[in-house]
C-alpha cells in the first residue's frame, strides 16, 4: 500500500485540510513519513488520522518531534500519541489542523509545501507510547484514556510533592522528547509531571518513575488554559482547533471549560497578561475557573512584569471575595542549553515548582489536593509553612471555622542563596515580616485577626531584596463575600482602573 499527499501552506490555506487514504484490506501496520523543509515549518501543523469508523489514531503537532509515525497493533510499535490496535479495511483520513499562531508570526507571505508519504513498510520509531499505555481502545470517535488508573500509589508519606503543571515536548512545540523530559524531571527532584501540549491529548506514557498526571493546553486566539487530571479529550477539541480564528470559538470554549467542571479537571488559565497570549476570554466565569498561573516560565524575556501583574490579579479577586487558587507553571519548549534573551538560567521543567500537600501521593489525590488549594509556588527554595488557629493547624487554602480568632502563621524558607525578604498579604494589605536565621535558612512569623461575619484572608510571599519572585503560598480564608463582578472581562476592568 502506497499513497503520496502534498499539501501547499500559506496564511490563506484553509485552517482544515483533510485527504482520504483508502486500505483496501486490513494491515500489520500504516507508516506516515513526513516530509518539511523546516522544522519551525513543521510548528504549524497539528496531524489527526482516523480510521475507517472514524475512531481518532493519531493527533501531535508535526513540530520538532520524528517525522515517522507508526500506528501499530502494539503499544511498542506505535508512535507516542498514537492509538494502537488493528488497521482495517476502508477509507480512513488524514486531516491537517493549521496552528494559526504560528502562521501568523513566522510565514508571512511565503508558501511552503507539507508532504506526507503512507504506506505499510516497517519503519524504526524513536518514540513509542510505552510502559503506560492509557487510551481505552472500546471509545467511540474521540480519544477516552479509559485505561489511565487514578488510583496509582506513588508514595505514602504525608507532605509536600514537588511538580510541574505546564510544560511541552515533542508530542506539539517543544523541543525535548519525552525521554529527555522525564531525565530533567528527575534532576529537578519533581514528584509529578503534567503534559500540557497545545490541543494534543497524550494516549500513554514511555516512564511511570514519576506520577504523570494527563493534562491539555487549550490553545486558542483569545486566549491559553490548562485542563488537568483529564480523562478523555475534550469533546469541542477538534472544532477549537479548526475555528480558532472565528466569532465561534468564544462558545467552543465556553463549552470546554463546562465540560471540565462537570468532569472534575482543573481549569487552569495560563500566563494571563503576557504579551501576545494573555487571556482575552472575558466572558469565562470566574466560578468555573480553579487555577490561575501567577508564574510562567519566569526566565522569559517578559515574564517577570505580566508574573508580578498576575499575582497582583490574583490577590484583587481575593480581595474581591473569589477561590481562585494560584499555580505556576515552567510552559519550557527549549532545551536545557538554550537561553532566552537577557536571561542567565535556562527554562527548564520544575521552574518553578507547585508543591501541592498530599496525605499521600495517587493522581486522585494530587487533583483533590489542588481543588483544595494546598499549593505553594517556588524558585530555588522550599519551605515549612505552620498555620494554627484555636488549637487547629491549618494548610494554604484552607477554610477556617467563621469566628473572632487569632491566627498565627510561621514560614521557614529554605534553600535561598541570599537572605530573602518575606511578606504575609492579609486581605490585600502587605505586610514585611522580620526575619530570624534558622538552622536551613530563615523563619518568619506573624499573628493576624480574623474577623467573625467578614470576609478574611492571609498568605505569605517571599522575594528576594531585588524584588524578584521566590515564593507564593495560596491564602487561608474565613467568611463570605459578595463579589461585585462575575465574569473574567468585569474584574479585568475594575482592576485596570485601580
Amino acid at each position: 500500500m502506497e499513497k503520496s499527499i502534498t499539501l501547499f501552506i500559506n496564511k490563506s490555506t484553509p485552517k482544515k485540510l483533510t485527504e482520504e487514504i483508502v486500505i483496501t484490506k486490513p494491515l500489520k501496520r500504516l507508516t506516515i513519513s513526513i516530509d518539511v523543509e523546516k522544522d519551525e515549518y513543521a510548528l504549524m501543523g497539528y496531524i489527526v488520522i482516523r480510521d475507517e469508523k472514524n475512531r481518532i489514531r493519531f493527533q501531535k503537532m508535526a513540530g520538532y518531534g520524528e517525522k515517522i509515525i507508526s500506528i501499530g497493533k502494539h503499544a511498542g510499535d506505535t508512535t507516542i500519541s498514537g492509538v494502537p490496535g488493528p488497521i482495517g479495511a476502508g477509507t480512513w483520513t488524514l486531516t491537517v489542523f493549521l496552528f494559526t499562531e504560528y502562521i501568523e508570526q513566522k510565514l508571512g507571505d511565503l508558501t511552503f509545501p507539507l508532504r506526507f508519504h503512507i504506506s505499510d513498510r516497517k519503519a524504526q520509531i524513536t518514540e513509542t507510547i510505552g510502559k503506560s499505555l492509557w487510551v481505552d481502545r472500546h471509545y467511540r470517535e474521540q480519544i477516552w484514556l479509559g485505561y489511565y488508573n487514578r488510583k496509582t500509589f506513588y508514595s505514602s508519606r504525608k507532605r509536600w510533592y514537588k511538580g510541574d503543571f505546564h510544560t511541552h515536548t515533542h508530542l506539539s512545540d517543544g523541543k525535548e522528547t519525552i525521554e529527555n523530559a522525564m531525565r530533567k524531571a528527575v534532576e529537578m527532584d519533581m514528584d509529578f509531571y503534567v503534559p500540557t501540549e497545545h490541543n494534543v491529548v497524550p494516549t500513554g506514557w514511555i516512564d511511570d518513575s514519576l506520577l504523570i498526571l494527563p493534562g491539555v493546553e487549550i490553545t486558542t486566539e483569545i486566549g491559553h488554559c490548562n485542563l488537568i487530571g483529564i480523562d478523555k479529550m475534550p469533546e469541542r477539541l477538534p472544532e477549537i482547533m479548526e475555528f480558532n480564528q472565528e466569532p465561534e470559538i468564544g462558545e467552543y470554549l465556553h463549552e470546554t471549560i463546562r465540560e471540565a467542571k462537570k468532569r472534575n479537571w482543573i481549569v487552569s488559565i495560563n500566563h494571563p497578561f503576557l504579551t501576545i497570549w494573555k487571556w482575552k476570554y472575558g466572558e469565562a466565569r470566574l466560578s468555573d475557573i480553579d487555577c490561575i498561573e501567577i508564574i510562567n516560565d519566569p526566565t522569559y524575556t517578559d515574564a517577570k512584569p505580566s508574573n508580578d501583574k498576575a499575582i497582583r490579579f490574583l490577590d484583587f479577586l481575593w480581595q474581591n471575595g473569589h477561590r481562585i487558587w494560584g499555580i505556576g507553571g515552567s510552559d519550557s519548549h527549549n532545551l536545557a542549553e538554550e537561553r532566552y534573551e537577557g536571561a542567565s538560567l535556562p527554562s527548564i521543567a520544575g521552574d518553578p515548582g507547585t508543591y501541592v500537600h498530599c496525605d499521600s501521593l495517587t493522581p486522585e489525590l494530587l487533583v483533590e489536593g489542588v481543588k483544595k488549594g494546598h499549593i505553594y509556588v517556588s524558585r530555588f527554595c522550599t519551605a515549612d509553612i505552620r498555620i494554627e488557629s484555636e488549637g487547629r493547624e491549618f494548610l494554604p487554602g484552607d477554610k477556617l471555622e467563621n469566628c473572632n480568632r487569632t491566627v498565627k502563621m510561621e514560614i521557614e524558607v529554605k534553600g535561598c542563596s541570599q537572605t530573602p525578604e518575606v511578606y504575609v498579604i492579609v486581605n490585600g494589605e502587605r505586610k514585611k515580616l522580620v526575619t530570624d536565621a534558622s538552622q536551613e535558612g530563615v523563619r518568619a512569623a506573624d499573628e493576624v485577626a480574623f474577623r467573625e461575619g467578614e470576609w478574611n484572608w492571609a498568605r505569605f510571599e517571599v522575594r528576594t531584596k531585588e524584588g524578584d519572585f521566590l515564593l507564593y503560598s495560596n491564602p487561608v480564608w474565613q467568611g463570605t463575600k459578595k463579589a461585585a463582578f462575575l465574569n473574567y472581562k468585569e474584574a479585568l476592568e475594575v482592576f485596570d482602573e485601580d
